[in-house]
């Protein structure tokens, strides 16, 4: 009597814990999103989002209309964001974090349903600390929100299978189709859905899955189809990225999953500790999920290699596609994957040990991806500070926005962007026509020895740019002209800023 007692207050607890699994994982990945995630600066995809989520409703549409429309339903809820709560660095990475805290509560119920309770757990605490989930989860681009939505695509799908009702199925079409549209590679994931439900079990049950996947899968793409014409006509885009070369293979072993690259928190052994110890206990998973049979192991088989094979063989033979970022959409099933190699590693303690061995490289690479500098080695507020203090008693100044290292076709105007308060009330010198009157995503300009002129009211003109550009000293030579003295150049991080006075 007194064992039996004993053990219904401890099922109790063990059942309320279950319960709220998908919550307490959720929280835990989104807050280990948002510590220090606004410490690292705004970079120039980020500032991208600003400008475009910052503009008025016209001019929004009018920019996706001639570039970005594939990110123009990321950009219109940053829009509608903003509009409540007025732009921030927290602001714009916010929503990063909140949709890796979904994404992990969806994998503890998609764990659950493919390997039971265990397995869902594991799969939500490692999504949570891989390297290019807390990388996302501090983004302000759409990679996070994309990978909530294939996740719960993935989970209504298994559903439907199972259940009799339609509006699942309803639900799936729904799901899908908003994922492509926030990130059109989503399709691949659509594609890997198809490979899946194609080799399920044959008979009747299995015929009536198939055809209505058909049905749905073609209603979700007829859906997608104007904004995919509309992205297939901006293809130029994607023109900087690299055919296959060198860096490929290091690109796709650590960088898209475990590791960073020159747009994210520099490569270290960190890294190459992560990459090694997640292909190992994703590939004991992958096995351990084929073996257990009922069509999961095919489905994450197909949700983590295809999209990463797709893009390379598209990159290789017809038009580069291929980023690693890109990939972070199939990150949810390679956490899953690797749960069930966790889970399949015999006795309590090695599971343990393999568990907190990914939290500590969590750990490490996250202190790594909060330095200040980590994106890009850009260090925009400190250049934001230094102008805000400078001019606090210049009077009247101005400012020629020069070219920046790595990004060639724009200007430092995405520092201004960035971090607007330090250069309100200044005058642009160079600006032509603003970027929301041009549709386009940065401000038309016109050469400083073109518009000279516009510095005459000015006490102090600032000029900010790159060395690595050769048109700096250009630019200085000409403000030089225009009756003012340099005074001083501050380099901070990647920029340059130097300092006229008139006189």
């Amino acid at each position: 009597m007194t064992s039996t007692i004993a053990r219904r207050p401890l099922i109790g607890r063990r059942s309320a814990l279950l319960r709220w699994a998908p919550a307490l994982v959720g929280a835990f990945a989104a807050t280990a999103s948002l510590v220090g995630a606004t410490v690292p600066s705004v970079w120039y995809d980020e500032a991208a989002t600003v400008t475009a989520a910052t503009r008025g409703w016209n001019g929004l549409w009018a920019m996706v209309a001639n570039v970005d429309a594939v990110h123009a339903a990321y950009y219109l809820l940053m829009h509608g964001l903003f509009e409540l709560v007025g732009y921030s660095p927290l602001a714009l990475r916010l929503p990063s974090a909140l949709a890796v805290g979904g994404t992990a509560a969806l994998l503890v119920l998609l764990g659950r349903r493919i390997g039971g309770h265990r397995l869902g757990l594991l799969a939500g605490i490692v999504f949570a600390v891989l390297p290019r989930t807390l990388w996302m989860g501090a983004e302000g681009r759409s990679y996070a929100i994309a990978a909530l939505l294939v996740t719960a695509s993935t989970l209504v799908l298994l559903i439907a299978r199972e259940s009799p009702r339609r509006r699942w199925w309803i639900g799936y079409a729904g799901l899908a189709a908003l994922s492509m549209v926030v990130f059109v590679y989503s399709a691949l994931v659509l594609l890997a859905h198809a490979l899946a439900v194609l080799a399920g079990p044959r008979g009747p049950a299995g015929t009536a899955s198939r055809r209505r996947f058909a049905l749905v899968a073609s209603g979700a793409l007829l859906a997608v189809a104007p904004l995919a014409l509309v992205i297939v006509q901006q293809r130029g885009q994607v023109a900087w990225l690299p055919r296959i070369d060198e860096g490929t293979l290091q690109a796709v072993l650590v960088q898209q999953w475990f590791g960073g690259d020159r747009f994210s928190w520099p490569s270290g052994p960190v890294d190459l500790i992560a990459a090694s110890a997640g292909w190992a206990l994703l590939i004991v998973g992958l096995v351990a999920l084929l073996r257990r049979g009922g069509g999961s192991g095919p489905l994450m088989l197909a949700l983590v290699a295809l999209p990463t094979a797709a893009l390379l063989a598209a990159t290789a033979f017809v038009l580069p596609l291929y980023s690693p970022r890109y990939l972070t959409m199939s990150l949810p099933f390679v956490a899953l994957a690797i749960g069930a190699g966790i889970a399949a590693l015999p006795g309590g303690r090695r599971r343990w040990l393999a568990l907190a061995l990914l939290v500590a490289i969590g750990a490490g690479s996250l202190t790594a991806q909060r330095d200040p500098e980590a994106k890009e080695g850009t260090a925009w507020p400190e250049v934001a500070a230094w102008i805000t203090a400078d001019r606090a008693d210049a009077g009247e100044t101005a400012v020629v926005y020069g070219h920046l290292r790595f990004h060639g076709r724009a200007t430092a105007e995405v520092i201004a962007t960035a971090y607007p308060e330090a250069f309100a009330g200044m005058t642009d010198a160079t600006l032509a026509r603003s970027a929301a009157d041009a549709g386009t995503l940065w401000a038309e300009r016109t050469p400083i020895a073109d518009s000279s002129a516009s510095l005459g009211g000015a006490q102090r003109t600032y000029l900010i740019g790159s060395e690595v550009q050769h048109d700096l000293e250009d630019q200085a030579l000409v403000i030089d002209r225009a009756g003012f003295t340099e005074i001083e150049r501050v380099r901070i991080g990647h920029v340059v800023i130097v300092r006229f006075d008139r006189g």
